[in-house]
């Protein structure tokens, strides 16, 4: 398991650094009117794609995890489904181009280039759940450093072009697709082969089991996404530019979390469905392990932001990017809850309680649609922050609500108190201390009265290794 965590944080560790280092590139070269376009263009197709996951991804994970059979067959109705979602919706956005006046026509064609990289991205995820399903995580990781380099590559020609918003697109839609390509090459060859004729016969029976995990699967992916949705509709291109590139900062760092919870996603699976007592027990272990270090790890990132926005703002997008600072410090309070909303919401689906996780991401969407709405047209910017801020710590509460007979260690234990009250004390360090000595003394604290609290530790570690073994390769 600890390997396979390596593995698994390593890719999406690439992953989040070539596409920090991307958004930093596209920030700096593209105008505010260019940039907003981009990113509204991206959130657009992502919405609209957003319903090819449809919980493919985690139903594959789950069975082969439990040791189900007819992998391939399940596998080719995974693809055909996933296949028929993207083909869908890239229909609805021709229709709805025809219909539209030429004037919007250019948007329209930034939103059907980022919808294609969105579906290479889509079938590239899947192939990369055969490999969470077998826990070997480590093609996944070689795969992403090709990708990085290839749109390294893209984006320095589409740069040089000076090939605008739409440019840059392509060169993501590109990458994208070579590692789509790439991936499933490695999944025929050395994994599983998708049997499309058997996988007919599961296509409908794997809809009816997948489908409250997809609904769910959705909602999570435009929790993310509605307040640039609503900030285009109600604001300008500059405001989506500063909300989105704070916020895409922050959920970018979000997959280091997630990589050890897709890690982790086929042991808890196995764990909750062995018979007796024993392996639920050591699931609930393995769930509170991974709380605490999710945690911990994220106290600090929120920390940094939060301490440090106007520096990173400034540093790294350029000066044009300064007025997103503050915006940046409200989102970065959103790290915690939204990295534990997420692990939990995980734990509950591997336990079956997807449900209870469709239910708890409904409302955070509700939640945060509706504070956009009411929150925008007065504060702009800083009411998009506050609104996705208050969605994250719902998605939180609710999913910890839901799930709180998961784990091991109590309500106060899955809330991890010792974190919180670490984060407040290096809050107060920071404030108390004049200069730049504030920020570097308030992480030290943080980091000081986490190990004395025992919010997170090397004991955790140890149970994520007692907890898990790989599956057998086929």
């Amino acid at each position: 398991m600890a390997a396979n965590i390596l593995w698994s944080a390593a890719s999406r560790g690439i992953q989040a650094a070539m596409g920090f280092v991307a958004a930093i590139v596209v920030a700096r070269s593209l105008s505010l009117d260019g940039l907003g376009e981009y990113l509204s263009a991206l959130a657009v197709a992502g919405a609209i794609l957003s319903v090819s996951y449809c919980g493919i991804q985690q139903f594959l994970v789950r069975e082969t995890g439990r040791g189900a059979g007819e992998a391939g067959a399940i596998l080719g109705a995974g693809v055909l489904i996933r296949l028929s979602l993207i083909v869908l919706a890239g229909l609805g956005l021709a229709g709805f181009a025809g219909l539209s006046p030429a004037g919007s026509r250019t948007g329209l064609a930034a939103v059907a280039v980022a919808l294609g990289a969105e579906a290479f991205r889509s079938m590239g995820l899947l192939a990369g759940a055969v490999f969470q399903a077998h826990e070997r995580m480590r093609p996944e990781c070689l795969l992403a450093v090709m990708q990085s380099l290839l749109w390294g590559a893209l984006l320095a020609v589409a740069i040089f072009l000076d090939l605008g918003a739409i440019g840059l697109l392509g060169a993501l839609c590109l990458a994208l697709a070579g590692h789509c390509l790439a991936s499933w090459f490695v999944v025929v060859r050395d994994y599983e082969r998708p049997r499309l004729s058997a996988g007919l016969g599961f296509v409908w029976p794997m809809l009816g089991v997948s489908l409250v995990i997809g609904l769910s699967v959705v909602l999570v992916q435009n929790l993310f996404r509605v307040n640039v949705l609503v900030l285009q509709w109600l604001g300008s291109p500059e405001d989506v530019a500063f909300f989105q590139t704070p916020h895409d900062l922050v959920l970018r760092f979000q997959v280091i979390f997630q990589a050890v919870m897709l890690a982790a996603f086929p042991a808890l699976a196995r764990l909750f469905a062995a018979p007796g007592g024993e392996g639920k027990a050591q699931g609930a272990d393995l769930a509170m392990a991974l709380c605490r270090l999710t945690a911990g790890a994220a106290g600090a990132l929120a920390l940094v932001f939060f301490l440090f926005a106007e520096p990173i703002a400034g540093t790294l997008y350029g000066a044009k990017m300064l007025p997103a600072a503050p915006c940046l410090r409200i989102l970065a309070l959103g790290t915690l809850p939204l990295a534990l909303g997420m692990l939990w919401s995980q734990v509950l689906i591997a336990r079956g309680g997807q449900r209870r996780a469709l239910f708890v991401n409904a409302a955070a969407l509700g939640v945060n649609l509706v504070l956009s709405l009411v929150l925008i047209p007065p504060y702009g910017v800083i009411g998009a922050a506050g609104a996705a801020l208050a969605a994250y710590t719902a998605s939180w509460l609710g999913s910890l609500s839901a799930s709180r007979g998961e784990g091991s260690g109590g309500l106060s234990g899955c809330v991890n108190l010792g974190v919180l009250a670490a984060m407040g004390g290096g809050l107060m360090v920071a404030a108390a201390l004049p200069g730049g000595w504030g920020g570097p003394a308030g992480l030290a604290a943080y980091v000081a009265l986490v190990a004395v609290l025992r919010g997170a530790g090397v004991g955790d570690i140890r149970v994520l290794a007692r907890c898990v073994r790989p599956v057998s390769r086929p």
